[in-house]
């Protein structure tokens, strides 16, 4: 009985501290997330555009394409932009998860810079082998309450209307 006793516990014990591991190296999807975004912008903060396109292409988890798209983007905001500079800190305003979608999530962020606020909308997809991922991500530094407020396609509509205005 004693026997019994002792060899239940040692499976309890070892099962235990199995779980325990694959639970410390499958973080919970919040978590994960998390851990994504504030390595992205901690490399923002640290190397600027140049630190954010490295820590995206250093994780992997960005396709290629939308990594040069990125760059690309993010040389043409600073020309235009040069005083925003790198952000001394940012936080998250809210997440969405579309119902009955729960591998997909919006993440909507503001980065606080010397110049002005950036507006952040970053898209992440889990993957069928539950690892989280950077689908695309989109700023705006022109009209950050617009951008954190409104759909992403009323904001489109919006941004090509006051482009429209100053055609006119």
């Amino acid at each position: 009985m004693r026997t019994k006793i002792s060899l239940m516990l040692c499976v309890v014990l070892l099962l235990g501290t199995a779980g325990g591991v694959g639970a410390q190296g499958n973080l919970g999807d919040n978590e994960a997330i998390r851990a994504l975004y504030d390595g992205l912008f901690e490399a923002l903060r640290n190397g600027g555009p140049q630190g954010l396109t490295g820590y995206l292409g250093q994780t992997g988890s960005i396709d290629a394409r939308v990594l040069r798209r990125l760059e690309r983007e993010a040389q043409a905001v600073l020309e235009l932009n040069p005083s925003v500079g790198r952000p001394d800190s940012w936080v998250m305003i809210r997440e969405t998860e579309i119902p009955r979608a729960q591998r997909y999530r919006t993440v909507y962020a503001l980065t606080h810079h010397d110049g002005r606020p950036v507006a952040w909308r970053l898209h992440f997809y889990k993957k069928v082998n539950g690892v989280w991922v950077f689908t695309n991500m989109r700023w705006e530094a022109e009209f950050v309450e617009d951008f954190l407020n409104l759909p992403e396609l009323e904001f489109v509509a919006y941004r090509k209307l006051l482009g429209q205005d100053r055609e006119d």
